[in-house]
């Protein structure tokens, strides 16, 4: 059966939080072995944030917190505790400048990594991740050389964008980041510039950014939304 689940949000002033209860049944293969696993994972998440508009900030933060995992004794195929914290922050330095600034961590709490379904590991690479790599690109690899998630996530991104003209600007900027099964792992970096418009939905972004440690080819990103 496809996943499912459910989840209740409610509001307090700048908080929000998250409770939820989602069942998946994952079917992975990792070196030409297949393996089935059913979680049943209920999840909690906090998220508070303050800024000075809700579509281009030029002061705020947003900060979430989130868990979820399973357990054998409640169905679950695996005992498991996942944990995640992502935050973003904007801050306006002259008129039409901002500088913003993110970062993810996470982790998983699993007696054998190698047993954990690759929905519930850790992958970097993208848009909203490590610009310059493709979606999900980094991260441990099987013997094929095929990337399987890790059991820890750490990206860091700074960026500064300028207004130039209207609602239209640029930006530079540098990311870090990796998915990992040990925390000593080398992070991959990544610079690039990009295209700023300033539209009533959001900002939308084009950006070229290429790996500062590496020899992959540069990477065109876009995407449209809300800072924070």
């Amino acid at each position: 059966p496809p996943p499912f689940g459910g989840r209740r949000v409610a509001q307090y002033g700048n908080f929000q939080t998250t409770l939820s209860l989602d069942y998946q049944r994952n079917r992975d293969t990792i070196s030409g072995e297949t393996t089935r696993r059913d979680l049943v994972m209920p999840g909690a998440g906090v998220v508070y944030s303050r800024f000075n508009d809700p579509v281009y900030a030029t002061s705020g933060f947003r900060l979430g917190a989130f868990v979820n995992g399973g357990t054998e004794t409640f169905g679950s195929d695996l005992s498991f505790l996942r944990g995640r914290l992502k935050g973003h922050a904007v801050q306006g330095l002259w008129d039409g400048a901002r500088v913003l600034v993110r970062g993810e961590v996470g982790t998983v709490d699993v007696a054998d990594v190698d047993d954990l379904p690759l929905s519930q590991r850790f992958f970097a690479g993208g848009d909203d991740s490590v610009r310059g790599f493709a979606y999900q690109s980094l991260g441990p690899e099987d013997e094929q050389g095929n990337v399987i998630g890790g059991q820890h996530l750490a990206v860091a991104s700074v960026e500064f964008e300028q207004l130039i003209v209207g609602d239209f600007g640029a930006a530079v900027f540098m990311d870090t980041g990796n998915a990992m099964n040990t925390w000593d792992t080398s992070l991959r970096t990544s610079a690039g510039v990009g295209l700023r418009y300033r539209s009533p939905v959001g900002v939308f972004r084009l950006d070229v950014a290429k790996a500062v440690d590496g020899d992959e080819s540069a990477r065109l990103h876009l995407s449209i939304g809300v800072d924070l």
